[in-house]
């Protein structure tokens, strides 16, 4: 595949935006966005909210092809939001 033409997308969209797009893996579209030297744009992850009580963070990670770390993040500002609402 001729990754130069969709190049104007990493900085759009993200990684598993893109691999569906283009019926690729996650991690395909990460190493050929890395390789241009380009950086995965900001994510919305509230789409993973419903999982975080069901999931560990390691599944969620794999599952929708995000960084542990963005998943514990995540996690950690739910928990803030919820424990400053309380108050």
């Amino acid at each position: 595949m001729d990754w130069k033409k969709a190049t104007h997308l990493f900085n759009k969209l993200s990684d598993m935006e893109i691999a569906k797009m283009y019926s690729v893996s996650a991690c395909t579209v990460c190493a050929v966005r890395k390789k241009f030297g380009m950086s995965e744009p900001k994510k919305d992850l509230s789409f993973i909210d419903p999982y975080l009580d069901i999931l560990g963070n390691a599944e969620i990670a794999e599952k929708f092809g995000i960084k542990k770390r963005a998943v514990y993040h995540r996690c950690l500002l739910l928990k803030r939001r919820k424990l400053n609402n309380s108050i």
